[in-house]
């Protein structure tokens, strides 16, 4: 449970997230300590704050951590402007798809993805006119076992867009060029269970393979560099004062077969 002081930190975090939501007619109210209601003209969405390690998954709420709401206060901004149907629109079939280079696309990630940039084969990008307003990064592809001798499974690592950009058909048209040029088996990715059940894959025919248990990770108290349970056992003591622990909600493991 949280405490009184932890309570006001996180009512004052969400007041100046809040503030920013105003300026698109979102109207808000407190349902709980940790939970907020989110209403546009558009959509509801209920925010709420994860304080333990109990979750369970309901339709229209976005769960995340404490140290997300403050210390990422812009990405969670523009996950709920998309969530409440705040965003400008652009049109995927509009755009043109290009690659983009490792340090394009690290910048983007970094700035627009939750999760930040991650180490990939191939970053395909949707430009409307100069501007990036869309990014899929993909792995190098794998051999498994469900799939014929010549062929491969390819990750998609991470999708994003430009923030407060809704790019309506942006996944789709992305994965459609990457087929085109790879000719993958099938390709796998992962959706963070704490934004929903991956409805914008299932649309697109993946199926659920599995679900995967939550991670814990650290977070250090001032960079806000986060490090594996692997990197942080090997910190000394002193070293280990510095972080934080976290941990995943879990993720829906979907593949997409070809």
């Amino acid at each position: 449970m949280l405490n009184k002081e932890q309570t006001q930190k996180i009512h004052s975090e969400l007041k100046a997230l809040i503030i920013k939501l105003q300026a698109f007619n979102v109207k808000a109210s407190f349902i709980s300590d940790t939970t907020t209601k989110l209403v546009s003209s558009k959509e509801k969405v209920f925010l709420r704050i994860i304080t333990d390690e109990i979750f369970v998954h309901e339709n229209n709420y976005i769960s995340i951590q404490p140290f997300v709401l403050k210390h990422q206060t812009d990405k969670l901004f523009y996950i709920l402007c998309s969530k409440l149907k705040v965003n400008t629109t652009v049109f995927a079939r509009k755009c043109l798809v290009k690659s983009v280079s490792k340090e394009d696309a690290k910048i983007f990630l970094e700035k627009y993805h939750l999760l930040g940039n991650c180490s990939s084969a191939y970053q395909l990008g949707l430009y409307n006119s100069s501007t990036l307003v869309a990014l899929a990064t993909f792995s190098k592809g794998r051999k498994m076992d469900r799939l014929q001798e010549d062929k491969r499974s390819f990750e998609l690592l991470r999708f994003c867009c430009l923030g407060g950009t809704t790019v309506t058909g942006g996944l789709s048209r992305l994965i459609k060029h990457f087929v085109l040029l790879k000719n993958p088996g099938d390709i796998m990715t992962y959706a963070d269970k704490q934004f929903g059940e991956g409805k914008s894959f299932l649309n697109l025919g993946f199926k659920l393979l599995n679900q995967t248990e939550g991670i814990t990770f650290y977070v250090h108290t001032k960079t806000l560099v986060s490090i594996t349970d692997k990197a942080f056992q090997e910190l000394s003591f002193q070293e280990q004062l510095h972080y934080n622990a976290y941990k995943t909600i879990g993720n829906h493991k979907l593949v997409l077969s070809l």
